[in-house]
This record gives C-alpha cells, sequence and structure tokens, in this order.
C-alpha cells in the first residue's frame, strides 16, 4: 500500500507532462521530430513552425522545409530552405549555405511559357512572287 502510495504522484506527474504542449523552441523541435518518425507530418509541420517562431535557427528552417517537402508544398519548402541558407550565410558557414542552396534548387519551379501556333495566315502566299496586274 505504501508503495502504491508513493507511485501514485509519480504516475500523475508524467500524465500531466505528457499532455502539456511544449513550451520552448528545443521542445517544440523535439515534439517535431516525434510527429516526423511517426509520419504525421501536418502535425510535425505545426511543431517545427512553433521552434523556427521562437528560435529563428538555419536547423530549425531546414527542418520546416524538409516537412514542407513531404507535405508536397515545394514552394513553401524554397522559402524554408532559402531562409535557412540566408541563416547559414550570415553566420559565416558558406558550406552550408551553399548545400542548402542546392536542395531548394531541386524544388525550384521555374519555367517559361510557350506558345506553338501556325505562322500567321497570309491571303497572299507569294506576295514577292506574283505577276504585276494587267491593265
Amino acid at each position: 500500500m505504501r508503495r502504491a502510495a508513493l507511485l501514485l504522484p509519480l504516475l500523475i506527474g508524467s500524465l500531466s507532462t505528457a499532455t502539456t504542449s511544449p513550451r520552448s523552441a528545443d521542445q517544440w523541435y523535439t515534439h517535431a521530430r516525434a510527429q516526423a518518425r511517426a509520419g504525421q507530418w501536418a502535425a510535425a509541420h505545426s511543431a517545427y513552425l512553433q521552434a523556427t517562431t521562437l528560435n529563428p535557427t538555419a536547423a530549425n528552417w531546414r527542418a520546416l522545409a524538409d516537412t514542407r517537402v513531404q507535405l508536397r508544398d515545394y514552394d513553401g519548402a524554397v522559402q524554408a530552405y532559402t531562409q535557412a541558407a540566408n541563416l547559414a550565410r550570415a553566420r559565416g558557414d558558406l558550406n552550408t549555405a551553399r548545400a542548402t542552396d542546392l536542395i531548394a534548387a531541386r524544388y525550384r519551379q521555374e519555367g517559361q511559357a510557350y506558345l506553338l501556333a501556325p505562322a500567321p495566315f497570309s491571303p497572299d502566299p507569294t506576295p514577292d512572287c506574283a505577276p504585276p496586274p494587267s491593265m
């Protein structure tokens, strides 16, 4: 009985901490990683977004970008990768910045629209070769 009385507060304490939401960027990051490992990409994205808001480091932006790729939000991923690269560059970590730029390039969607159309119609197919009109 005494042993159960000692274990009860520990059990209640562990239950209450399991249901509270993270308060620091590191806790949000850890929570996001667990969600990502479980394949819960939307929940992981929300948690990484919280971590990035609280502590906008290159690592947090990179993790957010990776999650956006999993969600097929490629434009959002490019923006997050670019932010991560800029922060790494500002910190003097040029190798990480370049590597992150290359990852972003995979998902950057650029293009030009081309219109394939026939040449404009001319009622006189050979204007320079036509004989002069007779008078």
